[in-house]
């Protein structure tokens, strides 16, 4: 688990990780002011947001982090197995190469369409797909399906946001004060 955690405001805060397996806590060193943590394909090295720039950290700590780019409006994270991080912004989705670059936009937000930001992308198993959080202009959100390869997209929940793929086939996310659960067809990348 890695968790921002501090006293006083966010910018005193800093990173912590405990394995599942002990309970200790580990700082991350430089990583004050840090959020959004999101974890690495090979579980080794976590990415986050701190002085408007998307860095890295490795989790033995042996190094300090690694600026990755600019990122004055970060809005969630995914790090993909092909080397890339995919992250969320106020103006849409951008695809950086992990060890450094220029991002790329993958999407863009359509204000015609109320469509203001793209929020905490999460990856599909194969990676072929990630589920992301829609702001619309009313203030809702709610979660859709990207197909990478095509940029074919489409809404699977009409009101919710922050969704997780669980291995169980379901998709998690809050809505509300509540918690739900859809069974969701990872080839068909439909709620069933």
């Amino acid at each position: 688990i890695v968790f921002p955690a501090g006293e006083g405001p966010t910018d005193k805060q800093r990173l912590f990780f405990r394995r599942l397996d002990q309970l200790t806590t580990t700082a991350l060193p430089a990583t004050e002011g840090a959020y959004m943590p999101f974890f690495s394909p090979d579980g080794k090295s976590v990415g986050f947001q701190a002085d408007n720039q998307l860095k890295t950290i490795r989790l033995d700590a042996t190094a300090a982090p690694v600026v990755i780019c600019a990122a004055g409006s970060f809005l969630g994270g995914a790090w993909a197995a092909d080397g890339t991080i995919i992250f969320g912004t106020f103006g849409g989705l951008q695809r950086v190469v992990a060890n450094g670059g220029v991002p790329q936009p993958l999407t863009i937000a359509n204000p015609v369409k109320s469509h203001i930001a793209y929020h905490l992308p999460s990856l599909l198993p194969g990676g072929r797909a990630l589920l992301i959080s829609v702001h619309d202009g009313d203030a809702l959100f709610r979660i859709d399906v990207l197909t990478l390869a095509t940029g074919e997209r489409r809404t699977v929940v009409a009101r919710g946001s922050d969704a997780e793929y669980s291995p169980t086939g379901h998709i998690v996310y809050p809505a509300g004060d509540a918690l739900f659960a859809i069974p969701f067809d990872g080839d068909r990348l439909t709620a069933t």
